[in-house]
């Protein structure tokens, strides 16, 4: 009996290539795997530096337009602070639960940096509503600094504030860099 083949297999050289062609296109999977996922970290660095530089100046709007003066300087939890270019210590009226000011009463905030730390810390009057915290802002800072448009912190209507947040990530540095004036609502 004779067997005769009808079909004929693969070649060395067609598998050869079928190898080849599948390890390319292995390789341009991997590659563009790689390059979005450096895309992306690009991109989250661009947002968390954006967003800290943002959290710092919505800290320091709200405080400035609610407070009735620029404090010298107030001793928060046993720790004295004084406003300077580094660090904006401010006198908000107490407010009650229904938005009233308390009379004679005054909360406390200091917005400073420490490294590349930028924090709040509240002192609140014993009739507030606020309370007393310390709140991190931004762990990515680069530099916070506070202009005022007098010498004499009792006579200032306003504070310029200048943030600048920072990050690296893969060997790139990402920065957010934001200005910004305030005038004191109830001076």
């Amino acid at each position: 009996m004779t067997y005769i083949l009808q079909g004929r297999g693969f070649t060395l050289i067609e598998t050869l290539v079928a190898v080849a062609l599948i390890s390319l296109l292995s390789i341009m999977i991997v590659n563009i795997f790689i390059s979005y996922n450096d895309f992306f970290l690009s991109h989250e660095s661009n947002i968390d530096t954006a967003r800290s530089a943002n959290a710092i100046m919505s800290e320091v709007g709200s405080a400035v337009l609610q407070a009735t003066q620029v404090s010298t300087t107030h001793t928060f939890a046993g720790t004295s602070y004084s406003s300077d270019a580094d660090t904006l210590v401010l006198e908000l009226p107490a407010i009650t639960q229904d938005g009233d000011t308390v009379p004679s009463a005054f909360d406390y905030v200091a917005l400073y940096a420490s490294g590349t730390v930028a924090y709040l810390v509240v002192d609140a009057h014993a009739s507030s509503v606020r309370s007393d915290e310390t709140r991190t802002l931004s762990t990515t800072l680069y530099s916070l600094t506070f202009g005022y448009d007098s010498a004499s912190m009792a006579d200032v209507s306003s504070v310029e504030t200048d943030v600048r947040t920072r990050a690296e990530r893969k060997g790139r540095t990402v920065e957010s860099h934001l200005k910004q004036q305030v005038y004191l609502r109830n001076k």
